[in-house]
């Protein structure tokens, strides 16, 4: 083994040899003796005691020594002092001994460094002091020590010095003072005694920093007393930009903060604007509370309105009462109602109405309950109260803020039977709403409808409470899906579904074809019903106001009926996880081709659209 791997090495140091003697070969065959001694001396490395690899480096030696002095003195024929300089060292390093070469080599680096020097003294003529310095730097490199040179380089050096000392206090008496210093510093470093002007003007660079930081600091403060956001946070970051830290920071933070949100205000970009005032919050600068003001008003966030309470005029537009024959006492009454059409009344009067009211007998009293539309067209009804002053503890949350111009409208209605009067509807902007707290309305026949708003930070958007849904016909079920904080909203859009032949019974072949009812039930209660069709194996209904509800992890129930007049067929029944209503999609077919499709879509929160002008 140890044989083979001996025999291995010596195979590719051979290989490596020869590649490296070929190399040197075809570089010697066109005069280029660098290359060609670069690589015999990689192929010597391998094979050291080759008589014929040592013939050819001794002869390529020879040949770049004699090719470098060549182009030695060439270059400084055309007094190109680098290349001469560079091809004297090459061939010196390949032969040492030769005096001549040495000679040329000491005179080439002497007009090199002059080069170098005079090169610096122009650069410096030119106000390039960079590369003036640079250029004297690498002379003094270049003249190894020697006292002529160096004598030459100290009166090169205090013409650059002097100079550059001009030019710095130029920059500095233009108030450039970091172009100034940085100059200064280079100078310094190239003559010692200049150290000290350059700590001076430092310290003369900071004063001045300390007077443009306050400067503008103090412009900053006139702007915002002026609540000119835009141009206070202009001069608080020019001041830090002259300085960092100090007050202006935190009052760059405030007015950057309020410039963005009033400005993201202005057009209507709500979420932006919300941002900007908590920024300026979290600056710790809001003492005259304004910016929490207007996130408060701006922030879209839940609200709850609540509908507390109705008062009626006590009669018909028409003078009758809404239910039953007159008693004496609605005369006491439609004179006060008659105050209340004229204009404001104080309280004592709508005390004195409202107490009349209870004492109203039954028999006239009507059975009150408002229907709230929300912006996105769904309808809540509270619960139907009699009297003509009625209380109720309804609420409903809705996403928005004080500057939303959808419309929420209440309708008032009295129902007596199957008969149903309108009292009156009133409709009042969200925004408007919401900033004022709440509302007491009147129109028509409603003498006062009484509404609160409030922020319900925690819940969310569809939340209702003391409230039913009001849903379309195409809904039959006795009751409803009830929003919860952690439940996630679906509207249910589309039901489709079949009943084949084999799922059903025909009973004593009387029945015909099936009559389909499609059926949703929740936590035990049916939510959702479709009408019954008559006589068809497939139905399809379109939806529109169907509301479901699911808690994580919830599992509802979905079943087809086949409706008898003695009694339902089940077609199928399947379970429906929560989770599988956010596919959009849930279907289940039997064996004998009965299926039901169900299309889901998420209840999406309508955003607050934005009133012409800012209140």
């Amino acid at each position: 083994m140890r044989w083979t791997s001996r025999v291995a090495v010596m195979l590719l140091c051979l290989t490596a040899c020869a590649a490296h003697e070929k190399s040197g070969d075809r570089a010697a065959a066109v005069g280029d003796w660098k290359t060609a001694l670069t690589a015999y001396r990689q192929a010597l490395m391998h094979d050291p005691n080759s008589p014929q690899i040592q013939g050819k480096y001794r002869r390529a030696q020879q040949e770049a020594v004699a090719a470098s002095v060549r182009k030695a003195h060439a270059c400084a024929g055309i007094q190109d002092w680098y290349c001469a300089l560079t091809e004297a060292e090459f061939a010196l390093g390949l032969d040492a001994s030769n005096q001549e070469l040495a000679a040329f080599r000491a005179e080439a680096a002497r007009s090199f460094s002059r080069a170098l020097l005079r090169r610096s003294r122009d650069e410096a003529a030119h106000r390039q002091f960079h590369s003036a310095l640079e250029q004297f730097q690498k002379a003094i490199q270049v003249a190894n020590g020697d006292p002529q040179l160096l004598e030459e380089a100290k009166q090169v050096r205090a013409e650059i010095v002097e100079l550059g000392g001009q030019e710095a206090e130029r920059l500095r008496e233009r108030k450039e003072y970091p172009e100034s210093i940085a100059l200064l510093r280079q100078l310094a470093n190239a003559d010692g005694s200049r150290w000290e002007r350059l700590r001076e003007v430092e310290a003369e660079y900071a004063r001045h920093l300390e007077a443009e930081y306050e400067r503008l600091a103090r412009e900053g403060d006139d702007a915002l007393a002026q609540k000119q956001w835009d141009e206070a946070r202009e001069k608080y970051e020019a001041a830090l930009r002259a300085k960092a830290g100090g007050r202006a920071e935190p009052l760059a933070r405030y007015t950057r903060g309020m410039a963005q949100g009033e400005s993201a205000l202005t057009r209507r970009d709500f979420t932006a604007s919300a941002e900007g005032y908590r920024q300026a919050i979290q600056s710790g600068l809001d003492r005259d509370g304004y910016a929490a003001a207007q996130l408060a008003r701006v922030a879209v966030r839940p609200y709850a309105i609540r509908v507390r309470s109705v008062l009626a005029m006590p009669t018909r537009p028409d003078g009758n009462p809404w239910v039953g024959r007159p008693h004496p006492m609605l005369g006491n009454l439609i004179k006060l109602g008659a105050k209340m059409t004229m204009g404001p009344v104080g309280a004592a009067v709508t005390r004195t109405i409202i107490d009349s009211a209870r004492q109203v007998p039954p028999e006239n009293r009507p059975t009150l309950s408002v229907i709230v539309s929300r912006p996105d067209g769904e309808q809540l009804k509270t619960p139907s109260r009699n009297g003509l002053y009625v209380v109720y503890d309804s609420s409903l949350v809705i996403s928005s803020n004080h500057f939303d111009e959808r419309r929420i409208t209440f309708h008032v209605v009295h129902a007596d039977g199957a008969r149903r009067d309108d009292v009156g509807a009133v409709d009042v902007p969200l925004g408007e709403l919401l900033a004022n707290g709440g509302a007491a309305m009147r129109d028509h026949s409603i003498a006062a409808l009484e509404l609160l708003a409030e922020p319900v930070d925690g819940q969310v958007d569809g939340l209702f409470a003391e409230m039913i849904p009001i849903s379309d016909d195409n809904n039959r079920a006795p009751d409803f899906s009830r929003p919860s904080a952690h439940a996630t909203a679906f509207r249910l859009t589309r039901v489709q579904a079949r009943v084949a032949v084999g799922d059903y019974q025909n009973e004593m072949g009387l029945d015909g074809s099936p009559d389909p009812v499609v059926e949703i039930e929740q936590a035990g209660h049916v939510v959702y019903r479709s009408p019954q069709a008559q006589d068809d194996h497939q139905v399809d209904w379109g939806l529109k106001a169907v509301n479901l509800f699911v808690e994580p992890g919830e599992q509802l129930v979905v079943r087809v009926w086949d409706a008898d007049a003695s009694s339902d067929d089940q077609v199928l029944a399947a379970y429906l996880p929560s989770h599988q209503l956010n596919t959009g999609t849930f279907q289940v077919r039997t064996k004998a081709g009965s299926f039901v499709n169900l299309l889901f879509e998420p209840r999406r929160t309508e955003a607050p659209r934005a009133m012409a002008q800012v209140q």
